[in-house]
């Protein structure tokens, strides 16, 4: 690529990127990692900018990587704005938002567009002070590499979208993956809603039987000798229920201080 084929394709990249409105506002420190990105958009035979303020990575032939460069620029240039910053904090009072907008989609010829995509959840909390320009230049150079080591929920969804069979296949596995993951949610919560219960009995249960101890020292401590000798004496109980228990820790008690004041 001569030097004027290669100026037409970084400007015609840089105008795919941004928009007018966003020119004036981006910080100075997006304009600086821009040039990075731009650079390896240039370079790449994987990643390309037809989308407008989008970079599409071709993954295979019937699958594609987008990432909504946009989108996540002026999430971060409103964060900025709204902290009154031109470049994130180390230790920010709101934490910023570091989830990296990424799509897996059929390739972008389909006839239903972005409606045969499926979202991936990739976090970069180390890199919470780069730009978002870095962040996209290290996507393109990710996708330049294959996509190594992607993150754990990025298979699933690359394959959900390669092996559909058509879109109607797509929408169909996809009801069914929400309509498993929405059982699960409720037996979860059911678990929870259980475990929470018996949490709340065992504490309504030690704190009633702390009551009834309570009561029951306060009726050793007024009898005389004569009821701590009939206490003692009476017969054990089998302990199946609480108040048995709570008789056989009076006779306990009653012998303990017969047995001190001898």
């Amino acid at each position: 690529m001569n030097e004027k084929k290669r100026r037409e394709a970084w400007m015609e990249i840089e105008k795919n990127l941004l928009d007018d409105d966003l020119v004036p506002i981006v910080p100075v420190q997006e304009w600086r990692g821009l040039t990075l990105l731009v650079e390896n958009l240039v370079n790449s035979e994987i990643c390309s900018t037809n989308e407008r303020g989008r970079i599409v990575a071709a993954l295979s032939p019937e699958v594609e990587v987008v990432m909504l460069f946009e989108e996540m620029l002026r999430r971060r240039i409103d964060y900025l704005s709204m902290l009154g910053l031109d470049r994130p904090d180390p230790d920010p009072i709101v934490k910023i938002d570091c989830h990296l907008d990424i799509w897996i989609r059929r390739r972008s010829d389909n006839e239903y567009g972005d409606k045969w995509s499926r979202k991936v959840c990739i976090l970069a909390p180390k890199a919470a002070t780069l730009p978002v320009t870095d962040l996209a230049a290290t996507f393109v150079l990710w996708a330049e590499a294959g996509f190594p080591n992607p993150p754990q929920n990025m298979g699933p969804q690359v394959d959900l979208i390669r092996t559909s069979e058509n879109y109607e296949d797509f929408q169909f596995r996809v009801s069914e993956e929400d309509r498993i993951r929405g059982e699960l949610a409720l037996r979860e919560a059911e678990r929870a809603r259980r475990s929470r219960r018996r949490i709340r009995e065992q504490i309504e249960f030690q704190e009633r039987r702390k009551r009834e101890i309570e009561v029951a020292e306060k009726e050793i401590s007024s009898m005389g000798w004569r009821e701590l000798i009939d206490a003692v004496q009476q017969k054990k109980p089998l302990l199946s229920a609480e108040n048995d228990r709570i008789e056989e820790h009076k006779r306990i008690r009653a012998h303990q201080i017969l047995t001190s004041s001898g």
